[in-house]
């Protein structure tokens, strides 16, 4: 019987347009159903809580988004649990 692999949390940095004046990006991940949201002064600071956070729940991937939405890059820690290349 084949071993399962762990599913990979995936933390995306994106702009915070709900969020107040002083808090512009957030990190958000999903717990089940539930989306969790983690606001931020500064992309960086996003960046920096979003890959502290992946580096301690491997697997796990963070997706940066710039402010037009469109991915800008991303980090992976751990094994990737995909069965597909790529």
């Amino acid at each position: 019987m084949a071993e399962s692999k762990p599913k990979r949390t995936v933390y995306h940095v994106t702009p915070d347009e709900e969020g107040d004046a002083a808090q512009r990006w957030q990190v958000q991940r999903k717990e089940g159903r539930r989306e969790v949201r983690e606001p931020h002064r500064t992309q960086q600071e996003a960046i920096v809580a979003a890959r502290q956070q992946a580096k301690q729940h491997k697997p796990a991937q963070v997706v940066v988004h710039g402010t037009d939405g469109r991915i800008r890059t991303e980090y992976t820690y751990g094994d990737d649990p995909r069965d597909i290349p790529g």
